[in-house]
């Protein structure tokens, strides 16, 4: 009996190690990501590389669209740069989970409002939805800053199955309980005006952050509807608003439900997609 359970336990040593190394190695490899145009994929005339301020850099021009990093595709892990943004632009973003430009999810500093201590607008996370930006859908993930003007800021966005961290100059300024994007994998891109440094990729490294989905204190609430009946979008006249009882829909074109999502969140968006026209 005492050789058996030595022989075990010695088996469970090596299961330990072996499991350890494998987790080590994958947590451990890590790419920096090269600031040369082959490595790019970018309006022409958007993008300069360059030395700025004694480092290799990244100038972003206004107006430029996804900056997109090339043969890349990113899951969970570590998302670390430094970037200052100009003083004239509204927002310095950086996309990740990037399908196309309809699907993505979006973390980006307002720039007017990153330096001000009590400015909750100042960093946000937000899905994009059938290209629709879903940010005033989603205020809770939004919180000042703590970002410095026309100096490096070092940004770090550590992504777990469908929970982040977002890190602005070693502080914790966003917690993100359910990434709100349909995919969980994609393509890193940056947007907006400014100079980007010292981008680093370090894939499965995720600090101990679950994946599994947070909690949502709404949860237990008795009195939230969670399923509403809906019917299919109905393009509006230009002028016109549903202001009287003949306007809305009659009974019989309640044909569909709608689950509600965390907070008790009827996501229109989600189901139906953008619109070029109101409805």
């Amino acid at each position: 009996m005492k050789k058996i359970f030595l022989t075990l336990a010695f088996i469970w040593v090596i299961l330990l190690q072996s499991y350890t190394q494998e987790k080590n190695s994958k947590a451990s490899i890590s790419k920096s990501i090269p600031l040369n145009a082959e490595q790019w994929s970018f309006q022409h005339g958007k993008v300069d590389f360059l030395n700025f301020k004694g480092r290799k850099a990244m100038k972003i021009a206004p107006a430029s669209g996804p900056v997109v990093i090339k043969d890349l595709i990113f899951k969970d892990g570590t998302i670390e740069y430094d970037v200052i943004p100009s003083k004239t632009e509204f927002a310095s973003a950086i996309y990740f989970h990037r399908k196309n430009e309809k699907e993505q999810e979006i973390v980006y500093l307002r720039v007017p409002k990153m330096a001000h201590p009590f400015a909750n607008e100042g960093i946000q996370y937000c899905p994009i939805l059938d290209g629709v930006n879903m940010w005033d859908i989603y205020p809770q993930y939004q919180a000042p800053a703590a970002a410095k003007t026309e100096e490096w800021n070092h940004i770090k966005l550590v992504i777990s199955g469908v929970q982040m961290q977002v890190f602005v100059n070693n502080s914790l300024r966003l917690t993100v309980p359910k990434l709100e994007g349909r995919e969980n994998t994609g393509s890193i891109a940056f947007d907006g005006d400014a100079y980007i440094s010292n981008i680093e990729i370090k894939p499965n490294e995720i600090e101990n952050l679950p994946q599994a989905e947070g909690v949502d204190l709404t949860r237990h609430e008795a009195n939230y509807i969670r399923s509403w009946s809906i019917t299919q979008p109905t393009t509006l006249e230009e002028g016109r608003e549903p202001t009287t009882f003949r306007d809305l829909p009659k009974d019989e074109a309640f044909t569909e439900k709608i689950a509600t999502e965390r907070y008790g969140l009827v996501n229109l968006t989600r189901r139906f997609g953008s619109a070029e026209k109101r409805r």
